[in-house]
């Protein structure tokens, strides 16, 4: 069966506009309720419910905000705009859900309008996922072959499977479709405004669909163990690729100030890793590692200068050219992933697998999942990380720092990670010196005492090679104090400067003079 020629021919440039003005309302509107302040609810559009022959029984209209104080919300209209249904719930767009043969059922008016003017004949019931079908409802849509479009969340699935065993048993076929790529709650709104999906690539992917089939109660995929069964299984000790800060099966994040040479240092903590070295003069990857770095936004040149100056510093090598792979924008022939989307996640699986260690240099740029605030949206990415993390694989993700120098965004990244490694600005930095950071770690599962201690690192390049050295902060201080004396600043001026006490001061400059 042709299901795109099914679908029938009303894919025009009026019904494509009006879509669109649809859509620019309801973002014109979203902004003007997150500038805080009271606004009042908003008609944004209105959805009419009609009988067999067209003539409207009642209206459902949208507000934004929502009246209840949230982002949208509806109510029921009839006759001269009295609330209320004012009768039975009836199919949307029942007029031509009754002549058609092939029906999609969403769980809101707006997907299945645009649906509608893809050319389909969409419907949907009033009260969206929490809807229940009418023993008449069933007999309409009896005898058509039905494609219930399920949102990505869990009522979008209990919806099509409620939906679906009303109709199995009334309709020649019922298919149920997840939209590939869709984000945690997305829709088809959603996943139409990726480049590519339009009539075409839905018709092709409900024509692939199989049937659904009721196969009951589902049945728990998850394994729980008694105590005793737990405290005698023989698990393998969890070791570190890079001792001590990144534990194997780790998720850890590397953030600092834009520009303070993030880069420099988790490019280098890739090659230590896959040549089983010293990193950044200070930790230790213990063996060599598989390492697939995924570099969101520097210049191919630019990387591979950098990487050329790491390698010459460096006393190891990897065992082979494998051991370290690289993904960077200027190679590919498309745009980079989008690691926030299951698209994205999905076309990185091939390199992933065969390796132990995955690095994602950055987020904001490799992880696009829209206001950087909301926890939510950073959901479809931890899940992943997640899930890397089930394969026995370790990620390092790299992100930049707001304005006041904590990491930008949600905090609710730091939820899941084992360590979290912050790179500051020393109070003394210049800009001509290139990459000079503190080392601090602000979240580290199992590490205490010394090795907790954050130190200051800076990189210089001789000869083409790059050099780390390292030093306590406490020696740092001591060399900027002794530094300020030497051009004859006092003690005063130096506690000034350094932002120390006068008497620390003073301590530094006896202990340097004994």
């Amino acid at each position: 069966m042709d299901i795109g020629r099914s679908f029938g021919e009303m894919n025009t440039p009026r019904a494509r506009q009006d879509y669109r003005e649809c859509e620019a309302a309801y973002e014109n509107v979203d902004t003007l309720s997150e500038h805080g302040g009271t606004v009042k609810p908003r008609e944004v559009t209105r959805f009419t419910f009609t009988d067999e022959a067209g003539k409207p029984l009642y209206y459902k209209v949208r507000y934004e905000p929502g009246k209840n104080g949230g982002k949208k919300s509806f109510q029921f209209f009839h006759g001269d705009n009295q609330p209320g249904r004012g009768g039975e719930p009836v199919l949307y767009n029942l007029p031509n859900v009754l002549k058609a043969e092939v029906v999609i059922v969403t769980e809101g008016e707006a997907k299945a309008d645009l649906l509608n003017s893809w050319g389909m004949v969409a419907t949907s019931m009033d009260s969206g996922a929490g809807s229940n079908l009418t023993d008449e409802m069933i007999a309409q849509l009896s005898g058509r072959r039905i494609v219930i479009l399920r949102d990505n969340d869990e009522p979008g699935l209990k919806f099509a499977e409620k939906t679906a065993r009303a109709l199995v048993n009334e309709c020649p076929e019922v298919k149920v479709v997840l939209l590939p790529g869709l984000p945690e709650k997305g829709d088809i709104i959603d996943w139409a405004k990726e480049p590519g999906n339009d009539w075409s690539r839905l018709a092709q992917i409900v024509a692939q669909a199989e049937p659904w089939k009721d196969e009951g109660p589902a049945k728990s995929g998850y394994k729980a163990l008694t105590i005793s069964s737990f405290l005698s299984m023989n698990l393998p000790e969890r070791g570190c690729i890079i001792n001590p800060v990144v534990p194997e099966q780790g998720l850890v994040m590397v953030y600092g100030p834009r520009g303070n040479g993030k880069t420099w240092f988790v490019l280098q903590m890739a090659y230590g890793t896959a040549s089983g070295g010293i990193v950044v003069n200070h930790w230790e990857a213990p063996k060599p590692r598989r390492v697939l770095y995924i570099d969101g936004e520097m210049p191919a040149r630019t990387m591979q200068e950098r990487l050329a100056s790491i390698v010459a510093g460096s006393d190891k090598e990897p065992p082979d050219p494998s051991f370290l792979s690289i993904i960077t924008p200027d190679l590919q022939d498309m745009a980079m992933p989008n690691l926030a989307h299951q698209a994205g996640q999905e076309a990185l699986e091939p390199l992933v697998q065969n390796t132990d260690v995955v690095i994602v240099d950055n987020l904001a740029c490799l992880a696009r999942h829209g206001r950087e605030n909301d926890s939510e949206s950073w959901l479809p990415v931890q899940t992943w990380l997640l899930s890397l993390r089930r394969q026995g694989k370790s990620v390092i993700t790299v992100h930049h720092a707001g304005k006041g120098g904590a990491q930008r965004g949600t905090s609710s990244r730091e939820d899941v990670l084992d360590t979290v490694i912050s790179l500051r600005r020393p109070k003394d930095y210049d800009p001509s010196e290139g990459a000079r950071f503190e080392v601090h770690l602000e979240k580290a599962r199992g590490v205490y005492g010394p090795e907790a201690a954050p130190f200051e690192a800076a990189l210089r390049r001789e000869r083409g090679a790059a050099i780390w050295t390292c030093r306590t902060l406490e020696d740092s201080v001591k060399a900027q104090v002794l530094a300020l004396k030497a051009e004859e600043y006092s003690i005063r001026d130096i506690a000034t400067e350094t932002g120390l006490s006068r008497s620390k001061v003073q301590r530094i400059l006896k202990g340097a003079e004994s």
